[in-house]
């Protein structure tokens, strides 16, 4: 079987995708930035997270020129987003030139393809696992957003779509039309990809898997109070859809239901318009450990993002026991069955989640649909994942 290089820094996915085809020797170098060796990562647990049983070093290509890069941006505070396209750009050039040199298929992950897909001219596989949907139709919706919500504008502007230079957007866009062969983890990211002019029929829909060890149903927690407690989980910014789920509360006016709100970082322009309500909580930069708790002493998971790949959160939330209300414009339809383990709305709109979020208040049905949504995604194993990938590799080579 044709081997394949794959490439992508850190620890995506935790390497799943190079995991899956080392499990059936189609494996032939993982390029990065930095994979920990097992003594290592034994000693100091951090290097935990370069690390993956199953994956051995000899198969992974550690660049420590992009290492020396990432000290030196954190010492001159180089600007993130112009670092991140360099680094990428290394890391492509350098699969490139393994994938030559070894008569491989390039199998790489959205920002790290462009080099190398360009500058390739064998007869060998592109393959892109697109990790975002496609940069257009983000960029669209967040120009659109701006103009709906201007309060939420800095935030927008500073996502990663709308900082690009025309030349890196450009590159992100070419990708794959570049690609023989392109992975998807959600039936929006292939729309978003099909309606910008890729041929659906090069697409292919593998979801990913949850971590049953951190998230589990089995935590939860006996809580006595007889409000609906909702909990969302992700940046606290307008790309999630944060303003739909904060109008939604005022449209309740519920003292029967209370929020919580956990991120790595909040629009605080955006939360300033809500700071008067007292049954919505910001917590912030919670630990694995701590998030896990809030998700086990919560009700419903809400989570109404304008966009995203997949949204694995999603998953967790219901390994966790939580029915879920999200938008069509995340992988919610492709694992939840509408009004089983949750509700699908459209994005924007508030009174969509303050309905559904009512209907819970009004059949306190949420421990029953909390049982259906964990048993759902139970579906959803790592092992799946990678059993995926493994049979959709072998029907391309």
């Amino acid at each position: 079987m044709k081997k394949a290089i794959i490439t992508h820094a850190g620890s995506r996915d935790h390497y799943q995708v190079a995991l899956a085809l080392n499990e059936i020797d189609a494996l032939q170098e993982l390029v990065t930035d930095f994979y920990s060796p097992g003594l290592l990562q034994r000693l100091l647990p951090y290097f935990k997270k370069r690390y993956r049983k199953g994956l051995e070093n000899s198969k992974v290509y550690n660049s420590y020129n992009v290492v020396l890069l990432q000290i030196l941006q954190k010492i001159k505070k180089e600007q993130e987003e112009v670092f991140f396209r360099k680094q990428d750009g290394i890391l492509s050039q350098i699969a490139l030139k393994k994938a030559i040199k070894t008569d491989s298929n390039l199998f790489l992950y959205s920002y790290y393809a462009y080099n190398a897909f360009k500058n390739y001219n064998g007869s060998n596989k592109k393959i892109l696992f697109q990790v975002h949907p496609h940069p257009s139709s983000i960029k669209r919706i967040f120009q659109e957003e701006i103009e709906r919500v201007p309060e939420a504008s800095f935030s927008l502007n500073n996502e990663v779509e709308m900082v690009l230079s025309e030349d890196q957007l450009h590159h992100l866009i070419a990708e794959p039309k570049m690609a023989d062969h392109i992975v998807v983890a959600s039936s929006f990211t292939k729309k978003s990809l099909v309606e910008n002019g890729i041929n659906e029929d090069i697409i292919k829909i593998i979801p990913y898997g949850v971590d049953f060890d951190k998230f589990n149903i089995n935590n939860r927690k006996e809580r006595n109070s007889g409000k609906l407690k909702l909990i969302f989980v992700g940046n606290i910014i307008q790309r999630k859809g944060v303003s739909y789920l904060l109008d939604a509360m005022k449209i309740l006016k519920s003292k029967n239901i209370s929020l919580t709100l956990c991120g790595r970082k909040a629009d605080n322009v955006l939360l300033d318009k809500y700071v008067n309500s007292d049954n919505i909580t910001v917590k912030l930069n919670l630990s694995h450990k701590e998030l896990a708790e809030e998700l086990n002493q919560s009700d419903v998971f809400v989570f109404p993002s304008l966009v995203e790949g997949f949204a694995l959160v999603i998953l967790e939330a219901m390994a966790s026991g939580l029915p879920v209300i999200t938008t069509n414009n995340t992988s919610g339809a492709d694992i939840i069955q509408n009004e089983k383990q949750g509700y699908i709305v459209p994005i924007r709109s508030a009174e969509a989640i303050a309905e559904k979020i009512e209907k819970f208040i009004d059949d306190r049905n949420h421990l029953e649909m909390g049982i259906e949504a964990e048993k759902k995604a139970r579906e959803y194993t790592w092992g799946r994942f990678r059993n995926e990938i493994a049979d959709f590799y072998k029907t391309i080579v």
